[in-house]
């Protein structure tokens, strides 16, 4: 009943999440420390609170990922929208552990260039390296 999920609706489906959560910490930035998000200086001139507000969106969007995947959606909005659900071993709902494990580990699928998210459009059977980490998957709904 299901397939493993086509890379490009992977894509969208991410960007369909994280453009708004990104936007939000920008509008967060702006709203605390009164200064533009847009860096046009060098990074060495911002606290260490600025870095941290700008870079918030990391976090929220792993406890954001890490939660739907959990609820009976099995996915963030974005992966809804596209027809996707992850699933653990066994084509199972995830529990929160396996959640927040395979989000954490998405920071080292983005660590060189973004490589192990790009995994899963080239790799034959579609995971990226988070979702072998973690032994889940995403699927289509069929």
């Amino acid at each position: 009943m299901y397939k493993r999920a086509n890379g490009f609706k992977r894509i969208l489906a991410f960007l369909f999440d994280i453009i708004p959560i990104w936007l939000l910490t920008l509008l967060l930035y702006k709203i605390i420390t009164d200064q533009s998000p847009m860096i046009d200086g060098p990074l060495a001139r911002m606290t260490h609170g600025q870095i941290w507000i700008k870079d918030a969106w990391v976090p929220i969007w792993i406890l954001y990922c890490s939660i739907m995947e959990c609820t009976p959606l099995r996915g963030t909005l974005g992966k809804k929208y596209m027809g996707l659900e992850v699933l653990g071993p066994g084509r199972r709902p995830l529990r929160l552990g396996r959640a927040l494990g395979r989000n954490f580990a998405k920071i080292l699928s983005f660590i060189p260039c973004s490589l192990g998210f790009f995994w899963a459009l080239f790799s034959k059977n579609s995971k990226a390296w988070h979702d072998s980490m973690a032994g889940c998957g995403v699927y289509e709904k069929q």
